[in-house]
């Protein structure tokens, strides 16, 4: 895949997906405190996605072998 739009759309999905299972878990005084633990996840999730698309280096077809 080499769109940058879906990169940021993909790398954002999984680090919310990841960071919801962390924020879920039970703590010591019940409370969830979501939007402080799910916002940086997003947030970082979105630069991974965006950092992969723009400095990841591409699939080379393989060679013939001649």
């Amino acid at each position: 895949m080499q769109s940058t739009t879906w990169g940021i759309v993909v790398g954002a999905a999984l680090g919310l997906f990841f960071v919801f299972l962390v924020a879920s878990m039970n703590t010591v005084n019940g409370s969830h405190e979501y939007l402080e633990i799910m916002m940086p996840g997003f947030v970082v999730g979105a630069i991974v996605g965006f950092l992969t698309q723009r400095i990841g280096t591409p699939r080379r077809a393989p060679s013939s072998g001649v």
